[in-house]
């Protein structure tokens, strides 16, 4: 009896851990919550003082997994951080509070991820994670989707209060801080509120939107239809070109995939209707480009991408420094509307040149390789979808981002064991 209490309990404790986790990964992707405060700080502490208990729990029970190869990986990036915080530091291109921020996110979080998942992580966790993942966003997004068609929409509510955050610089409206009127954008060539929930950002919100769209598409065993009706229509009311279109191409991969490439003896009147429904997902993503291109954030994107590449040129090694904008401003385009970077990927190439672009990208290149031999082609796809969304959204030093890169880094280290394992057979 006290057996099972115990187990039940454990089971529990894990599953709350898990939630709670991964809440937190979530609202620190560029959040109202975050934004509060200075950007990705108080969450980032609130995360690794939890990976901090984490750790000194398993060192009490005894879980500690540590090997050769985990060391020396763990080792080099301490390493290479290090040496990237202290280069930048002498050269005063980051603020001592930035370069500490730095460290602790690089050389202690990340580390402290791979250790305390290491066990965790397989394909059937994997899986749990992402599920859990979904059903927090997909509360999210019914949240967002009552207040923004009753509130913003139709005014048949009006907001609670008013908070100020440091990511816009200015008051935004707030539903009982559940929902937040954060962005308007040119939409169909007028000013329209777009839905970002709690997020600062319609595209921020996409992000997790998306990820919780491919799972529930991709990897999930069986679709639930209510699940994805509830993400297509809060993707669509963001107005997130990137969002629409991913979607779009979610979609007909899946339809493309199962109902016409695998199934020949699909009943033709099931096959019209997938086509109809291939055709509509079209139409959503040239309907929704077309769209961005007449309007500056596409312009915008482009001088990014641009401004980053040419300050990544003035230093390939190291970059130009953690949160250096000033460089990065100086190659952008003048007479801009705002000089805010919207590249995700570009922003870290150039911030953090070649060595911090290989901690991130070198496990990802690993995964991508080894889903392509394996013929995986749906976890393929959802990998990618996570790219294409991590290089337009700047989401590179979120507390999500981190934790993606240490799993990537857990699944290279697990097949490095493998292999070793096999060889040695």
């Amino acid at each position: 009896m006290q057996t099972r209490i115990l187990t039940f309990l454990k089971k529990h404790c894990d599953n709350f851990y898990l939630y709670l986790i991964t809440f937190i990964l979530i609202i620190s992707c560029g959040s109202v919550y975050d934004g509060l405060r200075t950007p990705n700080l108080f969450i980032s502490e609130i995360f690794l003082l939890i990976m901090f208990l984490h750790f000194v729990w398993k060192i009490k029970n005894k879980q500690l997994v540590l090997f050769k190869k985990i060391i020396f990986i763990l080792s080099s990036i301490v390493i290479i951080v290090t040496i990237y915080t202290i280069f930048h530091l002498l050269l005063k291109n980051i603020s001592i509070t930035n370069g500490l921020t730095f460290f602790l996110k690089f050389a202690v979080m990340l580390p402290l991820i791979i250790i305390n998942f290491y066990d965790f992580i397989n394909e059937k966790n994997i899986k749990k994670f992402f599920d859990i993942f979904s059903k927090i966003t997909i509360v999210i997004s019914i949240i967002s989707l009552f207040f923004y068609v009753f509130g913003s929409v139709f005014h048949w509510l009006l907001p609670t209060n008013y908070v100020y955050i440091k990511h816009t610089n200015f008051k935004i409206s707030s539903y009982f801080n559940l929902y937040f009127e954060s962005q308007w954008s040119p939409i169909f060539g007028k000013y329209r509120i777009r839905n970002c929930g709690i997020f600062a950002e319609a595209s921020m919100f996409s992000f997790p939107l998306l990820i919780s769209f491919a799972y529930e598409f991709l990897l999930k065993d069986k679709i639930n239809y209510k699940n994805i009706i509830i993400l297509v229509l809060t993707i669509i009311s963001t107005f997130s070109t990137i969002g629409i279109v991913l979607m779009s191409f979610i979609i007909i991969f899946y339809c493309m995939k199962k109902y016409i490439t695998k199934n020949r003896l699909f009943l033709k009147e099931k096959k019209k209707f997938i086509y109809v429904i291939i055709f509509a997902a079209l139409l959503l993503m040239i309907v929704a480009i077309y769209d961005k291109i007449k309007v500056p954030s596409f312009s915008l994107r482009v001088d990014d991408m641009a401004a980053t590449l040419k300050a990544f040129a003035t230093n390939p090694i190291f970059g130009v420094g953690y949160q250096n904008k000033n460089i990065v401003k100086n190659f952008m385009a003048p007479g801009r509307i705002s000089y805010g970077q919207s590249m995700g990927l570009f922003n870290l190439i150039a911030e953090g040149g070649i060595l911090i672009t290989f901690i991130y990208l070198f496990p990802v290149f690993s995964l991508i390789r080894k889903l392509i031999f394996y013929k995986k082609y749906d976890k393929l796809m959802f990998l990618t979808i996570l790219l294409i969304e991590f290089t337009i959204v700047i989401v590179n030093y979120s507390i999500m981002i981190i934790f993606f890169v240490a799993i990537a880094w857990i699944i290279y280290l697990k097949d490095k064991l493998k292999m070793k394992k096999g060889l040695q057979r």
